[in-house]
């Protein structure tokens, strides 16, 4: 088998994607990057209703919970207590958060925001505000694909997988 030694793009295409190898070089690419630690938590489904949650107040464990699962719609399901947990812990090594353990007749874990966090949630807060701004064209575009596709919203991940 003979392997081309053609580049892969060329011209501007080229360019760019070698500016963006550049960047993603400097700026994290790799797993426990920073990048890529925070961009995860944007397509994580807790980690950025906790933030939001967070930004408003500092909550004990189990009243966060419980405002959380206030927030989630009837049809869908709670956190559990072993997600929160674990997304709390990964928050807080990851310096988003601060856990206050303060001893007395029984022990109180108390969770906030660092400045850190503070200034995260204000940028995904900057990014939800532009994606609701609409009319957004994800509704369309929606819409389009369902027509064509015969595929509705909650059939989006099933498709081509060989188990669904």
């Amino acid at each position: 088998m003979i392997l081309s030694t053609r580049p892969i793009y060329s011209g501007m295409a080229a360019d760019g994607i070698g500016t963006l190898a550049e960047q993603m070089a400097r700026h994290g690419s790799r797993r426990n990057d920073p990048v890529r630690r925070l961009m995860n938590h944007l397509g994580d489904r807790w980690s950025v209703l906790i933030l939001l949650v967070l930004e408003k107040d500092n909550f004990r464990y189990a009243n966060l919970q419980k405002v959380i699962n206030r927030l989630v719609p009837p049809e869908e399901k709670a956190i559990s207590r072993r997600m929160l947990t674990l997304r709390l812990r990964e928050m807080e090594a990851e310096g988003l958060i601060r856990r206050t353990v303060r001893a007395g007749k029984s022990v109180q874990v108390d969770y906030a925001l660092t400045p850190f966090g503070l200034g995260y949630t204000a940028q995904v807060r900057t990014f939800i505000d532009w994606i609701v701004a609409g009319p957004h064209p994800i509704l369309s575009a929606t819409a389009f694909h369902s027509a064509f596709t015969g595929l509705g919203d909650s059939d989006w991940g099933q498709a081509g997988r060989a188990d669904g």
